[in-house]
């Protein structure tokens, strides 16, 4: 898998007013101390980890009071979405929309779409409502398409 784009709302240092950033197989980030550079980083790994435990990967960066976005006035949900192209040329979207409740992880929706491919233009969702969500954080839909390692690499000074 590819990651071609990014977006991030409410995420550790991005606003709610989002980032959206297109990926190349090699990417290089530059910008001041506090830009969000290691942010980006990290939200990368938690994708990396969410096929399979979305509970470690927000555990292991801090729990999920340090992941969703704490500015004036603080958020109440972060969301991250990404877009995926596959190893057959099909494109996947994926979202991930996450809150903290008593101090404890929530998925409020999670959804992945296959968009299209040479194949197939005709989009095929798969989603996890606020129900269903709240008992399935450990693993994310991620894993129904085989999800792995995908191939982006991030390089930051």
């Amino acid at each position: 898998m590819f990651m071609h784009r990014i977006k991030l709302k409410n995420v550790l240092s991005f606003a709610p007013s989002g980032q959206d950033l297109g990926l190349e197989p090699l990417n290089v980030l530059i910008g001041p101390n506090g830009s969000g550079k290691s942010n980006l980083i990290e939200v990368v790994g938690l994708l990396q980890g969410a096929p399979e435990n979305l509970d470690k990967s927000i555990r292991d960066g801090g729990g999920v009071g340090n992941w969703v976005w704490r500015g004036d006035p603080p958020a109440s949900f972060a969301e991250i979405e990404a877009d995926f192209f596959a190893t057959d040329d099909s494109l996947f979207h994926y979202k991930l929309c996450f809150h903290e409740i008593d101090q404890r992880f929530h998925v409020h929706s999670e959804s992945l779409c296959e968009t299209g491919s040479a194949r197939n233009s005709d989009p095929t969702c798969r989603s996890l409502s606020p129900e269903s969500a709240a008992n399935t954080h450990s693993q994310s839909l991620l894993r129904s398409i085989g999800f792995g390692i995908f191939r982006s690499t991030l390089v930051y000074t």
